[in-house]
């Protein structure tokens, strides 16, 4: 609670609050993270469940997506850091905020290890278990998905 505290009091934390449209810009470009990097991890994930190219054009499917999944998560964390400064005391007294971290680092974990390792293999992963993977992948995003709405009545003002 310290270090929110000493946020709470900083100059750059006033001048994102006082911004009300430097917030708004942040909201949008964090929502053009979250289409860039769902677009790429749905199709990914559907490519998995079976549906789209055969399967053997997964891992370049896999290959080929991953730099835009990256940037699509690097823009979701840096415009979602921001939107934190915004307000740090309200976002971490927010109970749906512990809930959203709580599901995004295993889903970051997972996507990045596990999902990762399958997209990539060669030759392709058994069907069951790619589905299996596709859908803990995609249960752990729709989740971090929900937590992440539940935060916005309670955050920025």
């Amino acid at each position: 609670m310290p270090l929110i505290q000493w946020l709470e009091g900083t100059s750059f934390d006033a001048a994102i609050r006082n911004s009300v449209p430097g917030i708004r810009i942040a909201e949008i470009v964090h929502l053009i993270g979250l289409a860039l990097f769902g677009g790429t991890t749905l199709l990914l994930n559907l490519t998995l469940f079976g549906f789209g190219p055969p399967r053997p054009s997964l891992s370049r499917i896999a290959r080929q997506l991953l730099p835009w999944t990256v940037a699509g998560l690097v823009i979701m964390l840096l415009s979602g850091a921001l939107l934190f400064l915004s307000s740090p005391t309200r976002f971490y007294e927010n109970p749906a905020l512990r809930v959203k971290i709580g599901i995004l680092v295993p889903a970051m974990a997972f996507q990045f290890t596990i999902h990762r390792k399958l997209s990539l293999s060669d030759p392709p992963a058994a069907p069951r278990m790619a589905a299996l993977v596709a859908g803990i992948s995609t249960l752990l995003w729709i989740g971090a998905g929900f937590a992440g709405k539940a935060i916005g009545p309670f955050a920025v003002q």
